[in-house]
């Protein structure tokens, strides 16, 4: 899923783009040898390596380092700038298709960069409630930010606001949605906007892939179609 999700970007990109794969562990020897082969010139960052720079570099921030070393995906908020030490960065989860040019965020990388963008969920799913966010940090929130995809500026990279949000006692109320929050909240005090809608996310097994749409996020609850609809028609393009 990943080499598909990077490799249609890329296409519909239209323009060659250093591309990192961060590993979270899991991938195996084999994995990685058949993702360099299928896209050479790629970066695997290994979950040794990113561990030993990611705990010395975190090491002030207790939180941060808590969440990093018992969450999967929290390397995903931090490791782009601790580790593979990237300016400014295009996310990509591995569930996404691409299907046309990305003209918002090809402007967006032509540009100065001075505004996150990201894909508009399905609901608000953040640890905690926007209404609490503003009150307890002082930063009023765009609800529905996925953070499946998005465009970050590195100048919106905070670690001392990242460790001040995980002290607070609702940050780990649901696991898979801390590292979503981290980023909304990153981004929401430096500026942000969300993507429009034909960067779809949708939870409807029989809604397809309406004529316009850009890109596809098949998030779990339509995992299986990312192979059954995705896929298909991503090759008959």
């Amino acid at each position: 899923m990943s080499l598909w999700s990077a490799t249609s970007f890329i296409k519909q990109f239209g323009t060659a783009l250093p591309v990192i794969i961060h590993d979270d562990g899991t991938l195996t020897s084999q994995m990685k040898s058949r993702i360099k082969t299928q896209m050479p010139g790629i970066r695997i960052i290994c979950r040794e390596e990113s561990d030993a720079i990611a705990e010395e570099k975190l090491a002030n921030y207790p939180n941060c380092l808590k969440f990093r070393s018992t969450y999967n995906n929290s390397i995903k908020l931090f490791d782009p700038w601790l580790v593979a030490d990237a300016e400014d960065i295009i996310s990509l989860d591995s569930d996404l298709l691409f299907f046309a040019p990305q003209k918002e965020i090809i402007e967006w990388s032509q540009g100065e960069r001075k505004t996150n963008l990201w894909n508009e969920d399905t609901q608000t799913a953040y640890t905690i409630p926007p209404a609490e966010i503003h009150a307890d940090l002082g930063i009023k929130m765009i609800e529905r930010i996925n953070s499946g995809f998005g465009a970050v500026a590195r100048e919106s990279f905070d670690l001392d606001l990242l460790e001040k949000y995980l002290s607070h006692p609702k940050a780990f109320s649901h696991f898979w949605r801390i590292e979503q929050t981290g980023f909304a909240i990153m981004s929401c005090k430096f500026s942000t906007k969300l993507l429009p809608s034909k960067y779809l996310i949708s939870t409807d097994t029989s809604f397809g892939i309406p004529e316009g749409t850009v890109m596809k996020h098949y998030i779990g609850a339509v995992r299986g179609l990312f192979y059954t609809e995705g896929i298909p028609n991503y090759c008959n393009r």
